[in-house]
């Protein structure tokens, strides 16, 4: 499965929940493209305009190191261990 249709089905996912909040579990994930940064990207605005949250977790150190190094991780709720979503997933 590629990127782009990844995308599309996260996307359609999104659209059709609803949720307040979307958790994407990094741990399996060993490298990010630039196209999939960009799904990333697309999908935080697309759950903003709906008024939701998405919170990236227990990304490697390599991811970790990216997201620093291209700023993103200014932009995105990155939580590393399961105590920390508890917190952020309390109103």
């Amino acid at each position: 499965m590629n990127t782009h249709t990844i995308g599309e089905q996260l996307l359609a996912l999104v659209k059709r929940l609803k949720a307040r909040w979307f958790l994407v579990d990094m741990k399996n994930v060993a490298y990010l493209t630039s196209t999939g940064l960009g799904l990333f990207l697309r999908l935080r605005r697309e759950l903003h305009a709906q008024g939701s949250r998405l919170t990236l977790c227990r990304l490697g150190p390599h991811l970790h190191e990216m997201f620093q190094v291209t700023n993103l991780h200014s932009l995105f709720d990155i939580r590393q261990r399961a105590e920390e979503l508890d917190v952020a997933m309390t109103p």
